[in-house]
This record gives C-alpha cells, sequence and structure tokens, in this order.
C-alpha cells in the first residue's frame, strides 16, 4: 500500500490503562491499516496527545491509571471526534460524557472493534454515527467555525 493511501486510513486513538489489551488493538489496528497514536494509559497523556494529534476516532477505555477519562471524552466530543468505549466498566455508572458512545465490554473479539471503527469512520455512515453520539460532522463543525 502506498504512503499515500496508508495516510488516507483513518487515525485511531487508543487509551487503555492495560499494556498488553492497548498493544493488542493497536497490533490489530495496523494489520487493518488504520493510522494509530497511543496506546496512552493515563488522561495526562492521553490529552497532551490530544493538543498535538486530532484523531479521526477514538477507542477509549474509562478507568486509567490516573483516574476516569470523563475530561478526555469531553475533549473528544468538543473536537466531534466519535469515540467507541471499551471497558470493563458497567455503563450504568459511567459518567454523561460517555452516553451516546457504542460500548464494547471487555473482552471483547477484535472482529467486533473493527466493525464499529469502520461503522464510527465511514462516509456513509459517518453523519448518522455522530449524530447517534451526539456529536456534528466534521465539515460541519468547520464550518460553523468558519
Amino acid at each position: 500500500m502506498s504512503n499515500s493511501l496508508l495516510s488516507e486510513r483513518p487515525l485511531v486513538l487508543i487509551v487503555e490503562d492495560e499494556a498488553i489489551i492497548g498493544y493488542e488493538v493497536a497490533d490489530a489496528l495496523l494489520e487493518e491499516r488504520y493510522r494509530v497514536v497511543g496506546p496512552f494509559n493515563s488522561c495526562a497523556r492521553t490529552l497532551g496527545s490530544l493538543a498535538e494529534h486530532r484523531p479521526d476516532v477514538a477507542i477509549l477505555d474509562v478507568l486509567l491509571r490516573d483516574g476516569p477519562s470523563t475530561e478526555i471524552a469531553r475533549e473528544l466530543r468538543k473536537a466531534c471526534v466519535p469515540f467507541v468505549v471499551y471497558s470493563g466498566s458497567l455503563p450504568g455508572r459511567a459518567d454523561a460524557a460517555f452516553a451516546g458512545a457504542p460500548w464494547l465490554e471487555k473482552p471483547t473479539s477484535t472482529a467486533d472493534l473493527l466493525t464499529i471503527l469502520a461503522q464510527l469512520t465511514s462516509d456513509e455512515a459517518g453523519p448518522a454515527a455522530l449524530a447517534a453520539h451526539g456529536q456534528r460532522p466534521k465539515g460541519e463543525a468547520q464550518r460553523q467555525a468558519a
């Protein structure tokens, strides 16, 4: 695959406190030709990365080494970046910042995770997926900012 085709693939932010899981997810995404940033195991490191890289989509664990990832979820929503929650935590106990996001409970299959990412990054499903996620499409947010 050429570098130009690879650079067109979605950039996925991985936020996961368990190193083995984070690297397994990263490896699976790289095999599918996604671009990856992370995995990050803390809120502080993730927020620092968000200041430098704007992902197209994120995989977000709820509980990280330095606390819940609530602020990360809020920042992703502000930036109109869709995310999937991939966590062992129960959805009913999560902060409202996670409401409406697809939720995959650990452990889950890589195929399920890849299916959700494909839905969130699809041009055809993008606006609908974002609307269900409580977000505006990227172009709409950029047009409103202009």
